[in-house]
């Protein structure tokens, strides 16, 4: 059966070489925000014509791959992704290459809400040598302690302190993290001294 694919044949086959390093060109101009310059540019002329390709056509490809995935951003339609595909092939991209770019982009448009915490206490019992924190936290996904570990997120935990004070002071830490979008806040509370027995109570 006839392969009628729009690209298939208008799409000259080159060497995996060649491939190999406008993939990783687009990776670094795309991904590492690295500028398509003349060095960049003289590599490429120099592989793609001793392949018997054209450097201007190539050029003028990934140049319309450039502006189009910028543009698909605005519209996020499947009509316009499919368009990009048949312009990515144009330029010798590999399908792992071309999902690579696409999810980077919608991962950059995902943004984390910064957390808030408003209430962070601290008491501490004597005679038993540990303390009660309680923490009203929203849009955290992980919290912190200065350097005890990880606390869940249920809103009240019980850690052991063997030489606590009145006058020291913790760090509550809280994260939102979505996509590789950090975002943090940081809150002090001090310790309260609770000198009554929890017996007696």
């Amino acid at each position: 059966m006839q392969d009628k694919s729009s690209f298939s044949n208008t799409t000259i086959q080159i060497s995996s070489e060649l491939k190999d390093f406008i993939n990783l060109l687009v990776v670094d101009v795309m991904l590492k925000n690295e500028e398509f310059n003349e060095t960049k540019k003289k590599w490429l002329k120099k592989f793609s014509e001793t392949e018997g390709i054209s450097f201007d056509d190539l050029e003028r490809n990934l140049n319309d791959f450039f502006e189009l995935l910028s543009d698909y951003q605005k519209t996020k339609s499947e009509a316009f992704k499919r368009m990009l595909k048949l312009q990515a092939k144009q330029c010798y991209l590999t399908d792992h290459t071309f999902e690579m770019l696409i999810s980077k982009q919608q991962a950059e448009e995902t943004i984390s809400i910064e957390p808030v915490i408003k209430d962070f206490s601290i008491i501490y019992d004597e005679s038993a040598k540990f303390a009660t924190l309680k923490w009203n936290v929203e849009n955290a996904s992980d919290l912190f302690l200065e350097e005890l570990p990880n606390l869940n997120l249920i809103g009240v935990g019980s850690l052991k302190f063997s030489d606590a004070t009145g006058n020291k002071e913790f760090t509550l830490t809280a994260i939102n993290s979505n996509n590789g979008v950090e975002k943090k806040t940081q809150r002090k509370a001090q310790l309260i001294v609770n000198k009554e027995k929890l017996m007696n109570k």
